[in-house]
């Protein structure tokens, strides 16, 4: 087994905006108009595609004009929906400006006192009054999120409605020329109300933000450069061949090249792992930018219409630019197309084969009268003479099962067992035979010794269907065994060549990257090097359950118990074949076992297999099919497994079960239902995404209800689109008071959040709230919480240092682009 050695920092990232001192922050045409605009004080708008770097370029420019003294706010409206009172988002939005800039008044309070109903103009008054009265100096608001899914809420046109008055009013009121707003999102002017529309158009600056030139991508290359000596320029050019400097796609290929790591980076390895991230079946149904892409065009009211143009586009034929056509916005809005020399084009080479001939067809609008009768005419064929087929079929498969089995036992090549094994696992419902054949007639080393081929290519679609089916087995646990034979199976991929229904190149990448995290794992390396390679694995393929085993392990040897129960849930859900596996992996592991009694409700797919606190379980450590002659069953480096503890710190709910069988459900005695605490929450800090927090992080709340001596208050930081996960221990901070009552109704907490469930050192903006749990005598989530507001976590690290000033980005890593 290699020994791992750790690599330098990637300093590439995908996936939301990058830090304004990035090291791979790359200046475009963009950067210098949107400053000198927003600087002179006029309205702006950046309306462009998913992942063109519009947050990124808002946050370096506010940077930028930070410095020079401006006041500046950014203001992310992602995540807002009709289910929050209009009111409510009138007051979110005034805090968020008081959290930025730093004015003296109390929003909520000054918004309580107006009379006036009309909460435009409440709104209006606001800006006048309150930010411009107690600010000096120039004032930028960038308001970020613009996008198509909501450009209807009532609340985004009257903030539309309020910008609009303000600049009408300027020449009355000198004041208002020293506040300046920035409108960024996935939009098109012509969606927008028709007012507000010809107002952005006529009194407005567009900012066109466009892909990177070559020139400009030097930063890219050299830090690719920096990696593989001698073939930075090289790589990067390749790269550059299929993005055309995409922001997003290209530090995407350029961080899974740095993070891969090995030396053997030519056009071909390059293009394969383009196919394995963006092109292949399974990539494009996880990959974000090619799916809001697909979704912006299948969602149009005019799709037929649009697709027909993209037909044009495709082949093609020339298609004149035109900016008051609705239909070609839309499709420029995608991203799939974009604009040159007064054309369109498709915009790269990788949405050219990701929407292509096929893609198109597969799209087309489905006439279902017409497939309904020929479905019906079919049926009606079908079921005349299903009976007598379906028994000649069953043995049909059952002659040629056997005869497979024949062939693997006389084979005289492993090619000749490869084949046999392949056709069994083709031959619908004797899969089980090959792997039986595999597991229980080879020993370890005719296993490893099976894909030693002198010639693969012979047989690369049959040796592809063997690898697939074995690789997955819950019988590969992590050890040096298994992870041998992981590894010989990826030795004859590596001659293949590649092609689209084999999938090979997908197929190694994936598995080496899940080598490359148990190995780490295996030799107590940096625990988080494990996780990012097991979290490529994921990418390419979600469905291998061990995958998602060996990241729980991880976690749990992180401490992270909810994270890694979460794993566990998903590994089930795969393949319950594991079942043994995590029923051990938390019993021989004291924090998983609390988190899960101590959730049990959270987590009841577990709960059923593990024994609950009352019962002495019965372990079994050998499971009951062995691939390889270890005696005892360990998923995690500890041979031993570890009791589980008889007292816990918190509360373990106690399951008893019914004495007699004929009691089909629990006898429950009626109790006195105690009154739930009420009140409403204000978040006060931290709210600002301009001055992140570097780890030690202080949390300010005011809550206007009672709070009962079993409840408590609990902090939680998530990422758009993962769970909310609380970033202390809410039992023992509240009762040990670390959560401090500073004033009447005001309360703190002070906590490290840099290695919490759900930040774990990535940089990046992320949601937090408050909310009231029980703490005792179990703790309980009782649904009372604040409604989220963003911050910004900034990664100590060799790339920024996370030791700069707040107005100087900090953190080593960020998390991505637009």
């Amino acid at each position: 087994m290699s020994s791992y050695r750790k690599k330098p920092s990637n300093p590439f990232v995908a996936n939301g905006a990058l830090p304004p001192d990035s090291p791979v922050y790359i200046d475009r045409e963009a950067d210098q108009e949107l400053y000198q605009a927003s600087h002179a004080g006029r309205l702006c708008y950046v309306f462009a595609p998913h992942d063109m770097g519009k947050s990124s370029l808002a946050s370096r420019t506010a940077w930028k004009l930070k410095k020079e003294g401006a006041h500046t706010a950014i203001i992310t409206l992602s995540g807002l929906d009709d289910s929050t009172s209009l009111e409510h988002l009138y007051l979110w939005l005034t805090k968020r400006l008081k959290a930025q800039l730093n004015f003296t008044t109390d929003p909520t309070t000054w918004w309580s006192q107006q009379n006036t109903p009309d909460l435009v103009e409440r709104l209006k008054l606001f800006f006048k009054d309150v930010i411009l009265t107690e600010i000096q100096g120039q004032i930028v608001i960038f308001i970020d999120e613009v996008n198509i899914r909501i450009k209807d809420l009532k609340f985004v046109k009257d903030l539309l409605m309020a910008i609009e008055t303000l600049y009408r009013e300027r020449d009355d009121q000198p004041a208002l020329n020293r506040l300046t707003f920035v409108l960024l999102g996935v939009m098109t002017p012509d969606m927008l109300p028709e007012k507000i529309k010809r107002f952005i158009v006529t009194n407005g600056q567009s900012i066109a933000i466009d892909e990177f030139s070559r020139p400009a991508a030097k930063k890219l290359e050299q830090h690719l450069e920096a990696i593989h000596a001698d073939k930075g320029a090289a790589i990067f050019d390749r790269v550059y061949y299929w993005t055309h400097g995409h922001p997003y796609f290209s530090q995407r290929l350029c961080q899974v090249i740095t993070d891969i790591g090995d030396v053997h980076w030519d056009d071909e390895r390059v293009d394969n792992t383009i196919q394995a991230l963006f092109l292949s079946s399974a990539s494009q149904i996880n990959e974000p930018n090619i799916q809001a892409a697909e979704q912006l065009i299948d969602s149009s009211p005019h799709q037929r219409q649009l697709l027909k143009l993209y037909q044009r586009v495709l082949t093609n034929n020339r298609v004149s630019d035109d900016n008051d056509s609705q239909l070609q916005n839309r499709l420029k809005i995608s991203g799939v197309v974009t604009s040159e020399n007064g054309s369109l084009r498709v915009r790269n080479k990788i949405y050219e084969a990701v929407f292509d001939q096929a893609w198109l067809t597969a799209h087309q609008p489905t006439n279902w009268n017409r497939h309904l009768i020929i479905t019906l005419i079919l049926l009606t064929i079908v079921a005349i003479g299903a009976t007598g087929f379906y028994t000649y079929q069953q043995h049909q498969k059952a002659m040629a099962a056997q005869e497979f089995v024949d062939n693997f036992h006389a084979a005289s090549s492993p090619e000749q067992e490869i084949a046999s094994l392949a056709g069994l696992f083709n031959l619908s419902g004797h899969e089980s035979k090959a792997k039986e054949l595999f597991y229980q007639e080879l020993s370890p080393e005719e296993q490893l010794n099976l894909f030693d081929l002198s010639s693969p290519e012979n047989v690369g679609e049959e040796l592809v269907t063997v690898v697939k089916n074995l690789y997955r087995d819950d019988h590969l646990i992590n050890n040096d065994q298994n992870n041998a034979l992981l590894r010989a199976m990826t030795e004859p991929l590596n001659y293949l060549e590649y092609s689209p229904t084999l999938r090979s190149v997908e197929l190694e990448l994936e598995i080496k990257q899940w080598l490359r995290g148990r190995e780490i794992y295996l030799t107590q390396g940096e625990l988080s090097q494990a996780i990012q390679a097991y979290d490529t694995a994921i990418r390419i393929d979600g469905n291998n359950p061990g995958l998602y085993f060996d990241r729980a392990l991880t976690y749990a040897a992180q401490e992270k118990s909810e994270l890694a129960l979460a794993d566990f849930i998903t590994t089930l859900s795969l393949d319950d074949g594991w079942q043994e596996s995590i029923q051990q992996a938390v019993l021989n592991d004291p924090n998983l076992y609390e988190t899960l009694w101590a959730n049990a409700n959270a987590y009841r797919s577990l709960t059923g297999m593990v024994p609950t606190p009352t019962h002495t379980p019965t372990q079994t450590l050998t499971p009951t099919m062995t691939p390889s002659p270890t005696a005892t069953f360990t998923p995690s480096p500890t041979t031993t497994p570890t009791p589980r503890p008889t007292e816990t710190p918190t509360a373990i709910p106690i399951i008893t079960e019914p004495t007699s069988t004929a009691t089909s459900a629990p006898l429950y005695v009626p109790t006195a239902t105690p009154a739930l605490p009420t009140g409403q929450f204000t978040l006060l800090k931290p709210l600002s995404l301009t001055d992140p927090s570097y780890g030690v992080t202080t949390f300010e709340w005011t809550w206007t209800g009672d709070l009962p001596e079993d409840y408590g208050f609990e902090v939680r930081v998530w990422r758009d689109g993962n769970y909310q996960a609380g970033v202390h221990n809410a039992i023992l901070d509240n009762q040990n008071g670390n959560i401090k009552e500073v004033g009447e109704n005001h309360y703190q907490l002070t906590t490290d959040i840099t290695d919490a469930a759900g930040v774990e050192r990535q940089s990046g903006v992320y949601n937090w709230t408050v909310a009231v749990v029980q703490i005792s005598p179990d703790y309980t989530d009782i649904g009372q919480q604040a409604d989220a507001v963003q911050m910004r976590y900034a990664a100590p690290g060799p790339s920024g240092g996370g030791g700069g000033s707040k107005d100087e980005g900090g953190g080593g890593k960020s998390v991505g682009i637009d």
